[in-house]
């Protein structure tokens, strides 16, 4: 299930604690804009995982459509067919997922996205994140196996090209919360793809349809449409986030907050 509102002020808290905690006295040294992610997976079993598949292909077929909320309207009008999501998942299941539940906290940010923050803060060429595109810019959530420490020279996850998975966000999901310096993202992992252990994920940005796959690259396709428009921007490593096994459904949701 999503987090509550309790959880993540709790998570918040505890993360911010120990911050100040490591840093000493250099925290009150620091001005500015600081922030951190919280990465939530909810675990869907092969059982419900097939339950939610045939219900919503029953829901495909009624004549007005799929059943749906406000929310799900919005991801038809704007991006297209529905294709089953989180959003299905907590619907059909209000008991939550059967393979439980992992929250891990903590990122950082890498060159490539710092210099494309910057680039958009000072209205250079830079690649903002819009959900919403289907040809222009895009963002991806990636996952993988690896476990060596993060750098702010990296690229790509450490497992790219092997056991990791790079995909478009659910549509409509990714917002912002303006006042709160909140973004929030949420991507589906079906049961065919991802099956290893999430020990490490990334937010990228790049130009054009989206191709998932295990590769994050300049070549066109590899996952943009658009050669060399692939941006890395953080890298989190040692998640322990759990193993996803065929026939699973993973929902992952992440957020960064700026204060």
């Amino acid at each position: 299930m999503p987090l509550s509102k309790d959880d993540v002020r709790y998570i918040q808290q505890a993360y911010q604690a120990g911050l100040v905690k490591g840093r000493g006295q250099l925290d009150k040294a620091l001005e500015g804009v600081t922030g951190y992610s919280i990465a939530h997976v909810d675990k869907y079993s092969p059982e419900q995982t097939a339950y939610a598949a045939s219900r919503f292909r029953e829901e495909q077929a009624w004549r007005r459509g799929p059943r749906i909320n406000a929310a799900a309207m919005i991801r038809r009008i704007r991006s297209g067919p529905l294709v089953l999501s989180g959003m299905e998942f907590e619907r059909y299941f209000p008991g939550g997922p059967e393979e439980g539940e992992e929250t891990n906290t903590g990122n950082i940010w890498v060159a490539q996205g710092l210099t494309n923050l910057i680039s958009l803060w000072m209205g250079l060429t830079g690649t903002a994140i819009n959900h919403l595109s289907q040809t222009g810019a895009t963002p991806v959530c990636g996952v993988g196996t690896g476990t060596a420490a993060a750098t702010v020279a990296d690229t790509t996850l450490i497992s790219n090209g092997g056991s990791a998975y790079y995909q478009a966000f659910d549509a409509a999901t990714l917002g912002t919360t303006a006042t709160a310096g909140v973004i929030i993202g949420t991507s589906t992992f079906a049961s065919a793809v991802a099956n290893f252990a999430w020990n490490e994920w990334c937010w990228a940005t790049g130009t054009g349809l989206v191709t998932p796959g295990s590769f994050l690259g300049t070549a066109a396709g590899s996952p943009f449409a658009t050669a060399s428009s692939a941006a890395m921007n953080n890298h989190k490593t040692n998640a322990a986030l759990g193993s996803k096994a065929s026939g699973s459904s993973w929902v992952f949701s992440t957020q960064f907050q700026a204060q």
